[in-house]
């Protein structure tokens, strides 16, 4: 039973049916399990039945992350004087897969599953429309509606991290100092330019805006400036890296933006099945823990640094001598 934001207690019901086989060559029997939840009426008021039904996909949207699979509403009942029953596509059911197995069997204790998910429902409900909007590419990223191949799985999950550090980065409010030979760099091209504007020529307009862009390049911030904004927001993140595969990597050691970019870019080139699998794993972890950051709650012990959850439902991959070594492992030519 979970309270949920705008439906208040709602209960989650699994129902199994077998079918038995008996005449067939090899005797045998068939479980079918479906899974309902049932929510009550509002008393004495006027019954909305799609709005309940945006509420209830809401929550959806926000408790796949502990179940670590995309739950899908596939249809819907509802009686008030008389029943009335709505089913999408009830011969083609989405089922979609489960992560548990690859990822981990828990986010949080079963013991502590009731109250978790229902201060996670409630915080999703409460955020600002932007925050809302990042958790559900957040949530959708690392438990997908559909089956697809890691190295796509890895790429989604890597632009919905950098949704929000794009987001974070246009939050940040610190000045930002360029670097001095950024500085020398700029200075030099508007020289440049302001000489091409006096001396003129049949191009010069076309080489003066060729250089202004260029000049727009240099002084864009870069990636790192964005992580480093992005830490800045949302502190806690500093803690919850620390222990994972880098999200930026430095000098011979890949971090995940050197295997995303590997992954989109690479041609003549492929990053090794062992290092795509477990920086797979590293950065769904990471995509996680920032939901819980987005939604300012403490993390569970699933996912929390150094828990025994964790570790168990890492397969090793967690551990930095499993990891790390495969930071400086080279790509394999196809």
């Amino acid at each position: 039973m979970l309270d949920l934001p705008d439906l208040g207690a709602t209960r989650f019901v699994a129902e199994w049916g077998t079918i038995y086989h008996r005449d067939a060559e090899i005797p045998g029997a068939t479980v079918i399990a479906g899974f309902s939840a049932v929510a009550g009426l509002p008393p004495n008021n006027p019954i909305d039945v799609d709005q309940m039904v945006v509420k209830f996909r809401n929550s959806l949207e926000i408790l796949s992350v502990l179940f670590r699979q995309a739950v899908i509403l596939h249809g819907w009942m509802y009686t008030d004087g008389q029943t009335i029953s709505t089913w999408i596509n009830l011969l083609e059911p989405n089922v979609t897969q489960s992560a548990r197995e690859d990822r981990g069997e828990f986010v949080a204790r079963p013991q502590d599953f009731v109250e978790c998910a229902t201060r996670l429902a409630h915080a999703y409900g409460k955020v600002d429309a932007k925050t809302r909007s990042l958790v559900r590419h957040l949530s959708v990223a690392v438990n997908p509606h559909t089956n697809s191949r890691t190295k796509d799985r890895f790429l989604f999950m890597f632009s919905a991290l950098e949704r929000v550090i794009e987001s974070a980065w246009t939050r940040d409010q610190t000045p930002n100092s360029p670097a001095v030979t950024t500085h020398a760099v700029i200075q030099h091209l508007e020289q440049l330019k302001e000489a091409v504007v006096v001396e003129g020529g049949e191009n010069a307009s076309e080489i003066s805006a060729r250089l202004g862009g260029l000049i727009g390049v240099v002084n864009r911030p870069s990636v790192r400036d964005k992580f480093e904004a992005f830490l800045r927001v949302y502190p806690a993140m500093n803690h919850y890296c620390t222990d994972l595969w880098p999200v930026l990597g430095s000098n011979k050691k890949r971090g995940l933006r050197e295997a995303r970019h590997a992954l989109a870019h690479g041609s003549s080139s492929f990053v090794s099945l062992d290092v795509v699998a477990v920086a797979e794993w590293h950065l769904a972890i990471l995509l996680e823990r920032v939901i819980f950051v987005l939604l300012d709650m403490i993390l569970p012990d699933g996912i929390s640094p150094g828990s025994f959850l964790l570790r168990n439902g890492a397969r090793g991959w967690y551990e930095r001598d499993w990891w790390a070594p495969l930071q400086s492992k080279p790509d394999q030519s196809i």
